[in-house]
């Protein structure tokens, strides 16, 4: 089951409860069984960008020092997931109380889940060729509609009542996630800079530092999103790993049963990609 933490991954400080459950929500209907299709749902988003604290705090229900934080994340803000009768009566609302609120279908969002996986990738004269398991992509700066980035986090599934003795030393680092969303095709390119191939245009022992570089350049004219660093972690049952260096060393990795066996990694990719889906599909609105 996906769960959503109660304080903050890297301060500790308690965090909103609806901001918890939004969160654990949005992952929850990613993780729905295919055989049960979610029924059809909208979702409503804020762009508090040109919004007053007083509005914020007001629609809301805020105090004003959570209003004022909330305009200092600024940017596109979810905040709820309903049907679509429900969804366009709080978008309504919301506007009535001075907010700029936007609508859009969950399926659109829906998209990201299931990204193209970019096993690798070489540059060439402002073209970054990108490997997958379905063939080979160009994607130029003209192509690009959208780049968001965000870290991923893990967590080991916590030990057995007995096992508490146990001392864990040392957890599952912190991740990371790329996702390009280009104009003319749905499903993100999704890149992860731990396990992405590089090609011999990359300088020996600068690997991530000249993938950045090549994503910088080729995303100088189109938004670039980081916003996803300001959400709670909503953890699920981990990602599989890619077919890369990293992910083969993974899977080549000996299985173990019983009091050897290696507990369970948890994730949030399927959070990151529910907000990069929702934000493309706010993009993709506005480039119309």
């Amino acid at each position: 089951m996906a769960v959503a933490r109660g304080s903050c991954l890297y301060c500790g400080a308690p965090l909103d409860s609806e901001q918890v459950a939004v969160a654990t929500a949005a992952v929850q209907s990613l993780a729905a069984p295919a055989a049960a299709p979610p029924p059809e749902r909208h979702i409503v988003l804020l762009d508090v960008r040109a919004a007053s604290r007083e509005a914020l705090s007001a629609a809301l229900g805020l105090p004003a020092f959570d209003a004022e934080q909330r305009l200092r994340r600024g940017g596109y803000q979810l905040h709820r997931i309903a049907e679509p009768g429900p969804a366009g009566q709080e978008a309504e609302r919301l506007r009535g109380g001075g907010l700029t609120a936007l609508v859009v279908p969950e399926a659109d969002a829906r998209v990201a889940a299931d990204p193209h996986l970019a096993l690798g990738g070489d540059w060439d004269e402002g073209t970054l060729t990108l490997r997958t398991g379905e063939g080979a992509r160009g994607v130029a700066g003209r192509d690009l509609l959208l780049m968001v980035r965000g870290p991923i986090a893990r967590a080991l599934e916590e030990p057995p009542q007995e096992q508490f003795r146990r001392v864990r030393l040392a957890g599952p680092g912190e991740g990371h996630r790329i996702h390009l969303h280009l104009r003319d095709e749905p499903r993100p390119f999704e890149l992860d800079p731990d396990d992405f191939e590089m090609g011999a245009a990359a300088h020996a022992g600068a690997a991530l530092a000249t993938l950045l570089g090549w994503l910088r350049e080729l995303a100088r004219a189109v938004p670039v999103d980081d916003g996803f660093r300001h959400f709670t972690p909503a953890l699920g049952p981990a990602q599989p790993p890619l077919a890369g260096a990293a992910g083969a060393a993974q899977a080549l990795s000996p299985a173990r049963a019983g009091k050897g066996a290696r507990p369970a990694l948890f994730d949030n990719v399927a959070q990151f990609r529910f907000y990069s889906g929702w934000r493309a599909a706010v993009e993709r609105r506005g480039a119309c």
